[in-house]
């Protein structure tokens, strides 16, 4: 075809990719087209600020503090099934607390990504396959986005999740005793006695909200003092 007939004929091929890549590129700023497109395309997520973010290749821009707060400061601990309010803001509070000051960020933050993916409980991710792609990809665009690394970095904060779990476990189910791997009995107590002060002073998601937002504002201050 000539290129005048191209120029004429909105169904030559080369319109039609450029058509399909101008509607793509629309939707990865601005979110679904319709209620078809959004049904169709299953990677969008709204969130609370009214962004969409997609999934598959998330934009740094859509992402907010005001929404990774927000969705942390609802998503409980233990697929839903505490009877109390314990959300994964809290749990990342109290691990920022436990963590040295240079890890406490990171601590804050490790589980960032679950703002967007929900908090899949662990006998569930570990059989999902190709989720740790996605959740290190949200991850990537959360630590752009905010200007931080996100997600469990070291082998320090890692371990001091695995002691905090293991207090959740004793504080929430009456389970008794530890995993062997966690050795440091004295920060062991630290841990129990953070977890029941944080359930005794903050009750719902206000006060989950809250506490994060403040603490992830002062330990981003400190970074940007050190730096």
């Amino acid at each position: 075809m000539s290129d005048s007939l191209q120029d004429n004929y909105p169904h030559h091929p080369a319109n039609l990719e450029a058509s399909r890549q101008q509607k793509a590129d629309h939707r990865r700023t601005d979110g679904p087209n319709n209620v078809t497109d959004f049904l169709d395309n299953d990677y969008w997520i709204a969130t609370h600020s009214g962004n969409w973010f997609d999934i598959r290749d998330p934009d740094p821009s859509a992402i907010t503090l005001k929404d990774i707060t927000w969705a942390l400061a609802k998503e409980q601990r233990f697929g839903n099934q505490l009877s109390r309010h314990y959300s994964v803001a809290d749990h990342s509070v109290i691990l920022s607390r436990l963590a040295p000051d240079e890890l406490a960020l990171e601590a804050l933050t490790h589980d960032a990504a679950e703002a967007y993916t929900g908090d899949i409980i662990g006998p569930v991710k570990r059989r999902l396959e190709g989720f740790k792609l996605i959740e290190t990809t949200v991850d990537k665009a959360i630590s752009r986005a905010l200007g931080i690394h996100c997600g469990l970095k070291s082998e320090k904060v890692a371990y001091l999740d695995r002691m905090l779990l293991a207090a959740e476990v004793q504080q929430f189910f009456g389970l008794s005793g530890t995993w062997p791997v966690l050795h440091e009995a004295e920060l062991f107590q630290t841990a129990k006695k953070n977890l029941s002060w944080h359930l005794e002073n903050h009750l719902g998601a206000f006060a989950s909200r809250v506490t994060f937002g403040f603490r992830l504002a002062e330990l981003m201050t400190d970074q940007s003092t050190r730096s």
